[in-house]
């Protein structure tokens, strides 16, 4: 399974003492896991969100940090990893002309309102995930129970007509079949290709976001790798997809650039970052409608348990 433009784009911090990859050597991408080990990933976006419609504009912040936890439970004989996903901690910060959020479970703080008790509601829930040596999640198990039970302890009050809102729009995320794409996204892309410093590939895909249905072009380059971390630099062009099916509100223009690090003993990818600017013009419910957006993405992995302590610094 190739990586989308939504992917996140990766870069690294953790130094392994290895020999490096040089020009004539090939590197082929694998997850290597053992039972028993543990790691954290970290991630946070940020979304700024220009809206124009009938000759007003609408800001719209949109940030988000949380840590997930990752306990291999067993390991198959064809090096598939069964995985339990926790949620460690949860920051949102959501600001638009309808509603305000703004709350970190990781602070301290007891929650005080709904939208609060939601962003802490996450935190605890777990669920399971298959994840095949290429970096493909096979399977995930339990995720879709997890905003049902954020918005069981949020109890908003039925008058609330954000509610629904915010429920679809993490409801959407929690789906077995996005939750899939998303871990295929950040552990694998390769289709077992073998890295080669020097090599270059472009994928082109469809892509959709919020709707907005897109046509993706990625162009991928590897580069030498140093202190055994192999570096792959993506850059991203977006544009309307005249395939979109009915009821598309249309598509993103724009691009976005990053970089992968591969931790080369491991096989997993120890920071992520990313950046994009995107643009479109949408219709919807009889209106037209304006955007601009930029994007930003950080995803930080870090040893917790296991044979990984011993690999990752």
């Amino acid at each position: 399974m190739t990586r989308t433009a939504t992917a996140f784009f990766a870069a690294a911090t953790i130094v392994l003492a290895a020999a490096p990859l040089h020009a004539q050597e090939a590197y082929t991408h694998e997850i290597k896991l053992q039972k028993g080990d543990a790691f954290a990933v970290k991630r946070s976006q940020d979304l700024l969100i220009d809206q124009k419609m009938m000759g007003m504009t609408m800001k719209v912040t949109n940030q988000s940090n949380a840590v997930w936890s990752y306990s291999v439970l067993d390991v198959e004989a064809d090096g598939t990893a069964q995985i339990q996903v926790t949620v460690l901690s949860m920051a949102m910060n959501l600001e638009n002309p309808m509603i305000k959020i703004k709350f970190d479970s990781s602070a301290g703080a007891a929650p005080t309102t709904p939208e609060e008790r939601m962003v802490q509601g996450f935190v605890g829930q777990t669920f399971f995930i298959r994840l095949s040596k290429a970096g493909e999640a096979l399977d995930v198990v339990g995720a879709e129970a997890i905003p049902e039970a954020a918005f069981a302890a949020a109890q908003f009050p039925e008058a609330n007509m954000m509610a629904p809102m915010l429920k679809a729009e993490f409801a959407s995320a929690f789906t077995a079949d996005s939750l899939k794409k998303f871990h295929t996204n950040y552990f694998g892309g390769y289709d077992g290709r073998q890295l080669k410093a020097g090599e270059t590939w472009t994928v082109e895909e469809p892509s959709e976001q919020m709707n907005m249905h897109s046509l993706s072009k990625v162009t991928y380059t590897v580069a030498e790798s140093t202190a055994g971390l192999l570096d792959v630099a993506s850059s991203v062009t977006l544009s309307p997809d005249s395939n979109a099916p009915a009821g598309s509100m249309g598509g993103l223009t724009g691009t976005g650039s990053g970089v992968t690090q591969i931790h080369l003993a491991s096989g997993l990818p120890v920071l992520t970052t990313g950046t994009g600017a995107f643009s479109s013009t949408v219709t919807t419910q009889g209106m037209t409608v304006g955007l601009n957006i930029t994007s930003s993405e950080r995803a930080e992995l870090r040893p917790t348990a296991g044979a990984l302590l011993g690999l990752l610094k």
